[in-house]
């Protein structure tokens, strides 16, 4: 029997960036345990779940406006980071 995984990709990168406890940098002093931790999760399921295929797959940045548009109520009690200022 073939199986697919299907990984939603911000929700395991999201997790894996607020999970991790500390940092982890690169070279140039950039902080990575995003990438890092996503990597070891992508790792982690496969082993888990043996699929013959993987697929992960992202939201695209204007998901979220159509999804607004249909359902009012669609994320009606989470800020709005666009609003939010850049420190």
């Amino acid at each position: 029997m073939e199986r697919c995984l299907i990984i939603d990709g911000h929700n395991l990168l999201f997790r894996m960036f607020y999970g991790i406890p500390g940092t982890i940098k690169n070279s140039k002093g950039e902080d990575i345990k995003a990438v890092i931790g996503f990597v070891s999760g992508l790792i982690k399921y496969i082993n888990k779940f043996s699929p013959n295929h993987a697929v992960v797959v992202f939201d695209s940045e204007t998901s979220i406006a159509s999804k607004c548009d249909a359902y009012e109520e669609y994320k009606s009690n989470r800020i709005n980071y666009l609003d939010v200022p850049d420190k």
